[in-house]
């Protein structure tokens, strides 16, 4: 019984871990990447033309848990990705894809979602064992920190659930409207991925890691 209560426990677990802590686990992993992987490109003019899609996306947040920074990393692939606490990074793939900043705007707010709903912190939980989540359900993070080294990279390579993707799929369509930003962006960029498929690209996996577990195009 407690194995198949491991999801909604890891759910109240990621409520009980301060904010603090959530954002040392960030940016802990985010530092990682830039030593290793990231190609962070700095721009004060491109950071300007991403913040004015952000902006109103973060604006739209009931809750201010989090402080959110945006970056730009040279990477063909189709992709973005957030880490607990806020730091969400772009690649340029991602960028040159989109036909319109209303389709960039619906990725974002989809991996904003992710943060907001602690879908890393969750899956961390849900890895590192019932003894952990039992602690934070007790207000005890301290195990938290023991796990941060070894999940550091795990919070880039991770694989949500399709649950997860619904669940930051429909909360982001809802940042959107707040935001006023055309929703329709993010479904217009699904089917733009789909299209993909029949080229020289045969599958979404292989079109885009973004679409990695998550739920089919056709069907988002």
């Amino acid at each position: 019984l407690a194995w198949l209560a491991k999801s909604p426990l890891a759910r109240i677990a990621a409520s009980n871990v301060p904010p603090a802590w959530e954002e040392k686990l960030g940016e802990t992993a985010f530092e990682q990447l830039k030593t290793t992987t990231l190609d962070l490109i700095e721009d004060p003019a491109l950071d300007a033309e991403i913040a004015k899609l952000t902006d109103p996306l973060v604006k739209g947040i009931a809750s201010q848990r989090y402080t959110f920074t945006f970056h730009i990393t040279r990477n063909e692939q189709i992709n973005a990705f957030a880490m607990p606490g806020g730091h969400v990074v772009i690649h340029t793939g991602l960028l040159l894809a989109a036909d319109s900043p209303e389709e960039v705007a619906g990725v974002l707010a989809h991996e904003i979602a992710h943060v907001t709903h602690q879908h890393s912190l969750r899956k961390i939980f849900e890895s590192a064992g019932l003894y952990i989540i039992v602690q934070a359900i007790l207000g005890d993070a301290s195990g938290l920190i023991s796990v941060i080294a070894d999940y550091g990279t795990f919070l880039v390579n991770r694989k949500f659930s399709r649950d997860f993707e619904r669940e930051a799929d429909d909360e982001g369509w809802v940042y959107l409207q707040r935001a006023n930003i055309d929703p329709r962006g993010l479904a217009e960029f699904f089917k733009k991925i789909q299209q993909r498929k029949g080229g020289a690209i045969q599958t979404v996996e292989e079109a885009t890691s973004i679409l990695n577990t998550h739920p089919t195009d056709a069907e988002r």
